[in-house]
């Protein structure tokens, strides 16, 4: 290789690795996520999900839902179900009203759990005065769908009962 070679590929060699970009470089994680440097992604923290790890997971639950059941009872209309946040508990919410059980002594408010796009409805009972129901179940979301499968078992008339059912929930 000749001296007049060698100075034309230096200052090519030189550009190509100077140019590197680094992938985080440019890349903001919020909510205590981190940047992984392989691809500039970032990696959320529980409960955050999003590019930048900028939206809390339990969002997506929150709100005001449209519901009918299948392969239990059918309620006439169907109703609405309210699904809130607990204060002080980042990924549990509340839920008014599944089933649509009659409750002279209050409501049917249930606590689920949320993890992801899932939902975790774990066994509690709910006293409304002479009917105690007990809850439990697992669903999804997806899009504006918030998918429950649940079951409910109660005495009434003297027999126990146990309702299982799916309640398709829209937004």
């Amino acid at each position: 290789m000749t001296p007049k070679t060698l100075f034309r590929i230096l200052p090519l060699l030189f550009f190509l690795f100077s140019c590197k970009e680094e992938p985080c470089e440019t890349v903001t994680c919020l909510n205590g996520g981190t940047c992984q440097e392989i691809d500039g992604s970032c990696l959320c923290l529980e409960g955050y999900e999003g590019d930048f790890c900028e939206s809390l997971v339990i969002q997506k639950f929150l709100g005001t839902y449209q519901v009918s059941y299948n392969g239990c009872f059918v309620t006439t209309p169907n109703h609405t179900i309210l699904v809130e946040e607990i204060e002080n508990e980042p990924m549990k919410v509340h839920l008014y009203h599944l089933g649509d059980y009659a409750c002279p002594g209050g409501e049917v408010k249930l606590t689920a759990s949320i993890s992801g796009a899932n939902i975790a409805l774990p066994s509690q009972t709910v006293d409304c005065g002479a009917i105690a129901y007990t809850f439990q179940g697992e669903g999804s979301f997806s899009g504006t769908t918030l998918t429950l499968d649940f079951s409910v078992q109660y005495e009434s008339d003297g027999f126990s009962r146990t309702d299982n059912c799916t309640a398709i929930m829209q937004k």
